[in-house]
């Protein structure tokens, strides 16, 4: 356990990191705000989105939302250095320490930013209690060392700030990162499962800055991955848990599916072709010649939230659109196409 209990030797103090421990723990709110703004916001924006990955929770980003900050739900690090949802605790630390959470009326006055905030964590529109935190954040919960979860995050903490550091100062001399370096030294590249991973992380921070649906940002990620480097995912995604659970308002079908589902029939099989009629006659998409492909036009994107899909058969590849399958059964039913195809 000796390892787990916070640092406060005063000799110490010449380490950023145990200089801000003490400071928490002695309650110093300034030297704790002089050390947050120094910090650099592209690396805990880098941090927070690591960790996410790590001890599997969300966050969220987006460049006009709490000054470009990444920001994770109160609650998650409630779970995560308390294993509980009841944040008053942490409202409380936060109080003593001058860093207060952040509350969803900081956002932006912007509505339409606040509802993807919302929709991104799968939260009620009408709220007004969420609070939510910050890189900054975690290092106060975890350098304060309440409990044994806290101390371990902070143990995570020093011991990613010690491999940043590590890092930068390899790049500095070599112009190459510590894993560059040690693999090359091995006389090897990265392998396969390597570069894969890459690719889904690279796949999952541009989801996330779009706020795109984590189930669809995977679907999409190992399909990719798959065609690029040959390395077949399929079956570990099937038993990811984002795969489940899936919010009403988040399916996303092909026309083919939507026809399905709505009943669409010709010759016994799902009306495609009507269902895309209909999202035409919606000016949702249209053909540039035809016998064209069908394209959603700038009115399909933004009410049918039509999503570009990539498709793998066999050696053949191909894309097309996937549509929400809420917005379209709305849009139907307030046109009177529903009964008209069916």
């Amino acid at each position: 356990m000796n390892e787990l209990q916070p640092t406060t030797n005063p000799n110490h103090n010449n380490n950023p990191l145990i200089k801000f421990q003490a400071d928490v723990l002695e309650g110093r709110t300034d030297d704790i705000r002089a050390f947050i703004e120094r910090l650099a916001q592209e690396a805990t924006n880098r941090h927070l989105l690591d960790l996410a990955k790590e001890k599997g929770f969300q966050t969220y980003w987006h460049p006009d939302l709490y000054g470009g900050h990444r920001i994770m739900l109160a609650r998650d690090l409630a779970r995560l250095c308390y294993k509980t949802d009841d944040v008053a605790g942490l409202r409380q630390l936060f109080q003593s320490r001058g860093h207060e959470l952040l509350a969803l009326t900081d956002a932006s006055e912007e509505n339409l930013l606040r509802l993807q905030l919302l929709e991104h964590f799968d939260l009620p529109r009408f709220t007004s209690r969420l609070r939510f935190a910050t890189w900054a954040h975690v290092m106060i919960a975890s350098a304060d060392g309440k409990s044994k979860a806290a101390r371990l995050i902070w143990n995570y903490i020093e011991t990613t700030v010690k491999y940043a550091e590590a890092d930068q100062e390899s790049r500095r001399q070599t112009g190459q990162g510590v894993i560059e370096n040690v693999t090359q030294q091995l006389g090897h590249g990265p392998l396969p499962i390597e570069l894969a991973q890459r690719n889904i992380d690279a796949y999952r921070a541009i989801g996330e800055m779009f706020g795109t649906p984590l189930h669809l940002v995977l679907a999409e990620a190992v399909k990719q991955t798959k065609r690029e480097l040959g390395v077949d995912l399929h079956q570990l995604l099937s038993g990811s848990p984002a795969m489940d659970n899936i919010p009403e308002s988040a399916v996303m079908l092909e026309p083919t599916s939507l026809a399905a589902y709505f009943g669409f029939r010709k010759k016994g099989k799902a009306g495609g072709g009507d269902l895309n009629k209909a999202l035409a006659l919606l000016g949702w998409q249209t053909q540039t010649h035809e016998d064209g492909p069908w394209l959603p036009t700038e009115r399909g994107f933004r009410l049918g939230q039509a999503a570009r899909h990539t498709w793998v058969a066999e050696n053949k590849i191909g894309y097309n659109y996937k549509w929400n399958k809420i917005k379209v059964e709305q849009a139907l039913e307030e046109h009177n196409l529903l009964d008209r195809y069916r």
